[in-house]
């Protein structure tokens, strides 16, 4: 059991954690949370941005051990939009998946989650499941537009555009679609 005064410092810690990594220096912040964690261990927000920061400087099987901490006390699909950018990092395709579904079914209006999904079967090299994921994001309205969305479904019309044919998918650039 921790004192006030202990809490009262280790929250003031990870303040200062949130103003390294706000601005995305992120070594920086992973210190400070990896030196709190042991006494924040149920708030969401400060597992998350510790997943995060641990995400963003490639310890991706590390930022899913407390991405999923997070996920315990939070509803937030984020957290499942980024443990699937971390498996698929890490080559674990399916699991990368089942994170990007779970996500998509918290908030099955938002598009991020299946357009991720899109991203990872082109990867996988699975055209026609990128393609089924398209038609599903082109299909559905936004329920609030916003230049993203616009930007992610023009994305996606460019994977329809694909030839089936072409053997190697391998060849696509990412950034070219």
């Amino acid at each position: 059991m921790f004192n006030g005064y202990t809490l009262f410092r280790t929250y003031k810690k990870v303040n200062s954690a949130f103003q390294f990594y706000s601005p995305g220096f992120y070594k920086e912040a992973i210190a400070i949370f990896r030196d709190v964690s042991p006494v924040v261990t149920d708030n969401s927000k400060v597992l998350f941005a510790y997943g995060k920061s641990l995400a963003e400087v490639g310890e991706h099987r590390e930022s899913n051990q407390w991405l999923f901490r997070a996920s315990k006390t939070s509803s937030d699909p984020m957290i499942y939009n980024i443990m699937g950018k971390n498996y698929q990092k890490i080559r674990e395709y399916d699991s990368a998946i089942k994170c990007f579904q779970k996500a998509a079914n918290m908030v099955p209006n938002r598009v991020y989650p299946h357009y991720l999904q899109a991203l990872l079967f082109i990867e996988m090299g699975d055209l026609n499941s990128a393609k089924e994921k398209a038609k599903y994001i082109l299909n559905n309205p936004a329920k609030i537009p916003s230049k993203a969305e616009d930007d992610i479904k023009e994305h996606m019309k460019s994977i329809l555009a694909i030839d089936s044919n072409k053997k190697f998918l391998g060849d696509i650039k990412m950034d070219s679609l």
